[in-house]
């Protein structure tokens, strides 16, 4: 989060900027707003993550005083609308224009009999919402939802004591429902084969088969490696290239479809959406790895990033999706690093020494020794031939480094030309 002042007053706004974690008692919690963009609750925010920039936006829920917090969640099929259903008195469904943010008139029903929506689903032309009304009356709802108005309804759990957990609308045919419980499943549209997710962070790949004697035939079974977790609900991108699935532990993983064909089973491997979240009774956090960088410098074309640690200095190349270590450099605990304007060359400064080296060589090409003191700040020359440092005591030199001599110096504000 961060704070913003207030004009006039001594007190701050706090805004989200970014957030981790994932609400994982949301019934269809992880949905597709784009082919890269994803949908899920997170507290009382529904965020709206790239998973190519990682940049988020957040829809914030009701007020805390008049919401229970989210409860089911349904994306249109034109990836345009959003529903999202909150605990309340009687359930309420906030509805949301994907593209403006804004939120539209909720979905309100007094005699819904219950205090939450279980399940919801657009209908295939999205003209029509349904939601099924939890305990203890399971009323279903169907709206017609850009008017707000109550289409039908009618009592799901005809048994006593029987539950209903989705409802869903028939692909082909937007007057047709499925409601399911305990003892089955939920069957999606069905083209060429279906997947589906269990135990163990087990994904299971079936397609159409040729016996007349078995109607599918399982073909690739893919697993989360060291997240043996049970996998709770699954959604597939707009272009069927992406799978994303959530687990028990409330962790988000994807899988790239478009490449099951060619990859084998062993080298197709599951990536996290974000990072990893925290799990249901987890209260505390556990760093591994962590150096405390003392000085960073990023190259001018964006590629390159040298960055000092305690014990070495280190250059990273910067990836699409990654930074992966190119070069180390035998100087310690530098707190000064600085590229030259091209790039060729970049200065450290350590302690009271100076050290330039070449960027694609490696290759150590001046020392500039002068300083008593800690050198603290370093400035090229436009040209990149020459070097200003500044000491801690006040002290400015000026380096040449075609013969990495001292060329001027100072003790007060110097002006480059």
């Amino acid at each position: 989060m961060t704070a913003s002042p207030m004009s006039g007053a001594n007190s701050s706004i706090l805004t989200h900027r970014y957030m981790y974690g994932l609400k994982g008692t949301v019934k269809n919690n992880i949905a597709f707003c784009e082919e890269n963009v994803v949908v899920y609750p997170c507290g009382h925010c529904m965020v709206i993550h790239s998973i190519e920039t990682k940049e988020q936006q957040f829809l914030h829920g009701m007020e805390s005083g008049t919401s229970g917090g989210f409860t089911a969640m349904a994306v249109s099929a034109n990836r345009k609308y959003l529903a999202m259903a909150e605990k309340g008195d009687a359930g309420v469904v906030n509805m949301y224009d994907l593209t403006t943010f804004r939120r539209k008139k909720p979905l309100v029903y007094s005699d819904l009999g219950s205090e939450s929506y279980v399940s919801l689903a657009f209908s295939g032309d999205g003209k029509y919402l349904v939601g099924q009304g939890g305990a203890p009356e399971w009323n279903l709802m169907l709206w017609s939802w850009e008017k707000a108005k109550v289409v039908t309804t009618f009592k799901a759990a005809a048994q006593y004591g029987s539950s209903i957990g989705q409802v869903d609308f028939c692909p082909t045919d937007s007057n047709s429902l499925c409601v399911s419980g305990n003892g089955t499943i939920k069957f999606f549209k069905v083209t060429d084969g279906f997947v589906c997710g269990g135990s163990g962070g087990v994904v299971r790949i079936y397609e159409k088969s040729d016996d007349s004697r078995e109607h599918f035939k399982r073909t690739k079974v893919f697993s989360i490696d060291g997240n043996p977790q049970c996998i709770q609900h699954l959604a597939i991108s707009p272009s069927e290239d992406t799978l994303i699935c959530s687990l028990e532990n409330n962790q988000l993983y994807m899988l790239t479809l478009s490449s099951t064909d060619i990859l084998k089973e062993d080298a197709m491997n599951f990536e996290l959406v974000s990072t990893a979240f925290h799990r249901p009774g987890q209260n505390g956090a556990h760093i591994t790895g962590y150096e405390e960088a003392l000085a960073v410098a990023l190259h001018p074309s964006g590629l390159h990033v040298v960055v000092a640690f305690t014990d070495k200095l280190r250059m990273l190349n910067i990836l699409m999706d990654d930074i992966r270590p190119y070069r180390e450099f035998g100087v310690k605990a530098c707190r000064e690093v600085r590229f030259s304007h091209g790039g060729q060359y970049f200065a450290v400064a350590n302690n009271n020494t100076i050290q330039v080296y070449g960027t694609y060589s490696g290759e150590l090409m001046a020392v500039l020794r002068g300083h008593t003191n800690q050198v603290n700040s370093l400035l090229w020359k436009a040209d990149d031939r020459k070097l200003m440092s500044c000491g801690s005591d006040g002290s400015i030199f000026q380096w040449d480094l075609r013969s990495a001599i001292k060329v001027g110096e100072g003790n007060r504000l110097v002006k480059l030309y």
